[in-house]
């Protein structure tokens, strides 16, 4: 279902941007779903790089939603998708979907501020993941609570002597 649904979805957005180029460029989703391997998303990211020249992709590190069942986003678990982002030079913005977990509003907690981002944050930050792709990209768009510690991540990175 959920390669059906980035399918549509994608051929949409680039519709839209071919409709109304001066307003919107192509960005694409991958076909995630819990426990499923990411190098299943391979096929559908070389198709939105190669024929519809996405500029990003939406990559998502709980596709449990909320119950943070995948690895984190330093695991090789990841790399898959790692290497075509690099190799298409498309950034990778992370994002989460929902939360089914009731622990955490959707909205107010894990969606769009604290919880999911400042997770995917800490999660690059505390690991080696820019030695081995020093060219990858990122963007995070709501930043969570990094801007409010961003004093402690800094000396952390230091103390860690990580690149992030």
């Amino acid at each position: 279902m959920s390669s059906t649904w980035a399918t549509i979805c994608n051929e949409l957005c680039f519709r839209v941007s071919q409709l109304f180029p001066d307003n919107f460029i192509p960005a694409a989703m991958l076909p995630q779903s819990p426990g499923v391997d990411p190098a299943t998303c391979i096929p559908e990211l070389v198709k939105c790089g190669e024929q519809y020249s996405n500029v990003e992709i939406n990559l998502n590190p709980d596709p449990s939603g909320g119950h943070w069942t995948s690895p984190p986003l330093s695991d090789r678990h990841w790399y898959s998708i790692y290497e075509k982002t690099v190799e298409y030079d498309i950034p990778a913005m992370i994002h989460v979907s929902t939360s089914c977990n009731a622990c955490f509003h959707t909205t107010g907690a894990h969606y769009l501020c604290v919880n999911a981002d400042t997770t995917a944050f800490m999660q690059c930050l505390t690991s080696d993941l820019f030695r081995d792709f020093p060219t990858l990209k990122f963007v995070i768009p709501h930043g969570g609570a990094v801007p409010y510690h961003w004093g402690r991540f800094r000396s952390l990175a230091q103390e860690l002597k990580s690149p992030c």
